[in-house]
């Protein structure tokens, strides 16, 4: 069995939905996390660091310094990271839905392949991002004694997440746009 095969495995276990329902659902799932993020985010800002300086901190020296910014609001921290499980969860629909669409759209040979290798990025992209949330709520519990080296790590691993991403976005507008290149080119025909 080839690891694209796997794939198609996984999807055996998940409801058969159109993609369609599946992006709105994710959509609706993310957007409800955000809404819930809204305030405490808003209020890291407030104290000059967002979460994504947070994640990618790098050194102790600077973790220390918004960790400091962000006191009094470290409870608040860690039941924004615990509440971002379910944000990775509607993100990754998102991903895979548009994936899939785009997939469809182009339906064209080895596009096939990749769209699937890409899929497989998605998910490896989540489990980055709950590996952050793993240390990004032991930094938050233990802000004045966590283990340096979780810093680089945890930005390290911040980094893969964004990185996947960046391109799993690019190949999606890629693909939007071979795929309407190809329309045009069938309707002109």
């Amino acid at each position: 069995m080839s690891k694209f095969e796997g794939v198609a495995k996984l999807k055996d276990f998940v409801p058969k939905l159109p993609d369609y329902v599946w992006l709105l659902i994710g959509l609706v799932v993310s957007l409800f996390f955000q809404w819930l993020f809204w305030p405490i985010t808003r209020e890291m800002e407030r104290r000059g660091y967002s979460i994504v300086e947070f994640e990618l901190a790098w050194k102790k020296a600077t973790m220390d310094q918004i960790l400091s910014a962000w006191d009094g609001i470290l409870d608040d921290a860690i039941r924004m990271t615990l509440l971002d499980f379910g944000f990775i969860l509607g993100y990754t629909i998102v991903i895979l839905s548009l994936l899939s669409m785009v997939n469809r759209f182009r339906k064209t040979g080895s596009g096939v392949r990749y769209y699937e290798a890409l899929q497989i990025l998605a998910i490896v992209a989540a489990i980055a991002d709950v590996i952050e949330n793993l240390f990004s709520i032991y930094i938050l519990s233990y802000p004045h004694s966590y283990i340096g080296i979780s810093v680089p790590l945890m930005s390290l691993v911040s980094t893969i997440k964004w990185a996947i991403i960046a391109i799993i976005i690019l190949a999606l507008l890629e693909g939007l746009v071979r795929g309407i290149a190809e329309k045009i080119r069938k309707f002109q025909r």
